[in-house]
């Protein structure tokens, strides 16, 4: 006779360590990056923001992750590359480029309201189709 077995399941994000998540947001964010860097011959230009501005997101919360963020904190940050900036920095984070602030500033707002990249003429995260 069967007995009544309860069984937790998991996501696939409760399945990955804090250094499983690390690696796999730097990796995707060095696959947005190349594929931005691809791209550099054409006139995508909204196109190559969005990957940029994904890649820097990415890559900055997986040297949050590094630090010991959980994933409530990172997922707190948002889309907002200015957050995520901030953050990273409070924890330690040195670009080897000096002018990273300034080219997040300026992707920030692009970036925040990615569908007006993805949908033009309109705005907030949460725009609809």
């Amino acid at each position: 006779m069967a007995k009544n077995i309860k069984l937790k399941i998991l996501t696939p994000r409760q399945l990955f360590t804090l250094q499983q998540l690390c690696l796999r947001y730097a990796g995707y964010a060095m696959e947005y990056a190349n594929a931005a860097i691809r791209l550099e011959e054409h006139n995508f230009f909204s196109v190559r923001y969005f990957l940029f501005g994904h890649a820097f997101e990415l890559i900055l919360k997986s040297y949050i992750f590094a630090k010991g963020a959980d994933e409530k904190k990172v997922k707190s940050l948002s889309h907002s590359l200015i957050r995520t900036y901030n953050e990273a920095d409070r924890l330690g984070h040195s670009p080897s480029n000096g002018e990273l602030p300034t080219v997040i500033e300026w992707l920030d707002p692009f970036h925040a309201s990615r569908p007006a990249l993805r949908r033009p003429g309109q705005t907030g995260d949460h725009a609809k189709c």
